[in-house]
């Protein structure tokens, strides 16, 4: 089975309303260090210091969903996976590519899921 997803071309915007445009997602990052204030981060290739005082402690090593520098909440190990195959899905489909493999999972015949 495959999952075909077709994407519009990109919308020329003008200048004007290009700002207006972004989305702000929530990403999945590895706590590295924390001072029970903000921790230090990395995901998606990439390093910050985020804003834990709205969470629970998180120790190094736990997962946060981190929303425009702060932390929202922390996440279990088997929510990571998924969370970073639909930001990289979003990101493929943006450019037109193909994303099926991102899925696999959801495109399997029913009863040989796992």
């Amino acid at each position: 089975m495959h999952i075909n997803v077709r994407v519009r071309p990109p919308v020329k915007m003008p200048d004007e309303h290009k700002q207006d445009a972004r989305m702000c997602l929530g990403i999945p990052m590895q706590v590295l260090e924390t001072d029970g204030f903000t921790a230090l981060c990395a995901g998606r290739g990439e390093e910050r210091r985020v804003n834990v005082m709205l969470i629970e402690e998180v120790p190094p090593g736990g997962w946060l969903l981190v929303h425009l520098g702060n932390a929202v909440r922390a996440l279990e190990e088997e929510e990571v996976k998924p969370l970073n195959d639909a930001l990289d899905a979003i990101l493929l489909a943006a450019r037109g590519e193909n994303v099926d493999h991102l899925f696999a999972d959801l495109a399997a015949p029913s009863g040989t899921r796992d």
